[in-house]
């Protein structure tokens, strides 16, 4: 009984500070920085086209003003869509002085198992300049059971 009490009591402290750990790794970034990542890491990635095409971004994180114009290129922001391949960035998370934020795209899902793959883009912000550099690439990962 002793033991029971014990564990739940430390069910009890330990969830409310393991969530407060997630919640500070988390960030916000003010939107003229967010307008600089977002905008350097799709000019990256999607170069201009003699045909037009149509690039589809999750709304989770990015506003359309922080977009880029990159011609023959049109950047749709909607919800997840399962249906088409889309992309997406993920949270931001300070490592250090340094700032992490995952871009990828989204590549299907098959047997209740939804997978995605990307880079991580590390950043700084040093007065009012941003330094970006790609700080790894080919994560994949995945998530299972929905539905």
């Amino acid at each position: 009984m002793k033991y029971f009490v014990l564990v739940m009591f430390l069910l009890v402290v330990s969830v409310p500070v393991l969530a407060q750990q997630d919640e500070q790794r988390k960030v916000d970034m003010p939107d003229n920085v967010m307008k600089e990542v977002v905008s350097r890491v799709l000019t990256w990635y999607f170069k201009p086209r003699t045909k037009s095409k149509k690039i589809y971004l999750s709304n989770d994180l990015i506003k359309q003003e922080w977009l880029p114009e990159i011609k023959n290129i049109e950047f749709v922001i909607e919800p997840e869509n399962t249906d088409r391949l889309y992309y997406l960035f993920g949270p931001i998370e300070r490592k250090g002085n340094n700032f992490d934020i995952n871009f990828g795209r989204f590549t299907g899902c098959r047997e209740n198992c939804c997978y995605t793959t990307g880079d991580t883009w590390r950043f700084r912000v040093i007065g009012k300049r941003v330094r970006l550099f790609q700080a790894s690439s080919g994560w994949g990962g995945s998530g299972c059971g929905w539905g």
